[in-house]
């Protein structure tokens, strides 16, 4: 399944935008925002030809990856383990693609305690990425709760 429109969609919106735009342009003849119109049919041009040639690429929407879109995900497969638990499901997807654990509104969990709440919110708990406390953890001398937090950015500094 492709998360992004096909290029041939793509291009059939940047042609009927350009053409609304034009058609704008066309109708405020005379008016002082009809070239507005027109110069954004001209950027909207530009932008459709860069894409046809390959020079642009619209930046990936990361998706967020639920202990339910996991094993979602992973059931889909015609071809999976059907005697692998939850756990094991969400580790090995974890592992793979090289997130540092689980985290949600209250807790976070690495791979070397994952789940150890026992019963993980299936639609609230999702992948993340280690990273270390925050300056203001550290005011008036105070010491963080955790040596490293769960959350959505990844983080180089943090070994897993």
């Amino acid at each position: 399944m492709s998360e992004y429109l096909s290029k041939a969609k793509v291009e059939k919106c940047f042609l009927k935008l350009e053409a609304r735009l034009l058609e704008t342009a066309k109708d405020l003849r005379g008016h002082f925002t009809a070239q507005f119109y027109k110069d954004r049919a001209k950027e909207i041009s530009t932008m459709r030809e860069e894409l046809l040639s390959g020079e642009f690429a619209p930046e990936p929407v990361k998706k967020v990856w639920t202990v339910r879109a996991i094993v979602d995900d992973y059931l889909s497969d015609i071809e999976c383990d059907n005697n692998k638990d939850i756990e094991d499901i969400v580790r090995d997807f974890l592992e793979v693609q090289e997130y540092d654990g689980l985290y949600g509104e209250e807790c976070g969990c690495d791979l070397k305690i994952l789940m150890a709440c026992g019963n993980p919110n299936a639609n609230e708990c999702r992948a993340g990425y280690k990273s270390l406390p925050g300056e203001d953890e550290y005011e008036d001398g105070n010491h963080p709760e955790f040596d490293y937090y769960i959350g959505d950015k990844e983080n180089p500094e943090v070994s897993p």
